[in-house]
């Protein structure tokens, strides 16, 4: 298999310049934080309506839905952002996140913004709840520790 020069961190920076490593960078950031915000939101009000307790001694299992759950509204949330960030990363040409907005729009209006939205849920959602489960259960095991 042949890779792309272009596609390797010296093609980026020979065809775009330094700045091409950071393209995407404020719709990245901007969907991190929306998907960060709203997710450890949802995890604590799923962990409340779940009776999951604090102390570790509840199921993994009953742990596990609580974090997948808040996995699902948060991704699906911040999909607009995702397809915004990869759109300007794929690109060829130097567009603002406003400008890439705009062509989404008037590529396909409203529905273009969630393109993919199925399987990027399905890829966060669990991902998401193996991630803070295995962390819930880490803090509680390092907090027995001490």
């Amino acid at each position: 298999m042949q890779v792309d020069s272009a596609n390797t961190v010296a093609g980026v920076v020979r065809t775009l310049g330094g700045r091409g490593l950071y393209r995407g960078f404020s719709a990245c950031l901007g969907r991190d934080v929306a998907f960060s915000s709203t997710y450890f939101t949802l995890y604590e009000v799923a962990k409340r309506k779940l009776d999951v307790t604090s102390d570790g001694s509840s199921p993994v299992a009953l742990r596990l839905v609580a974090a997948t759950a808040a996995g699902v509204p948060a991704a699906f949330a911040t999909t607009p952002l995702d397809v915004i960030k990869t759109r300007m990363q794929g690109s060829g040409t130097r567009r603002t996140t406003v400008q890439m907005v705009r062509d989404v729009a008037a590529e396909g209006g409203v529905g273009a913004f969630f393109k993919g939205w199925g399987p990027r849920v399905a890829r966060i959602a669990p991902q998401f709840g193996i991630v803070l489960v295995m962390y819930d259960d880490l803090m509680d095991r390092l907090r027995t520790l001490t």
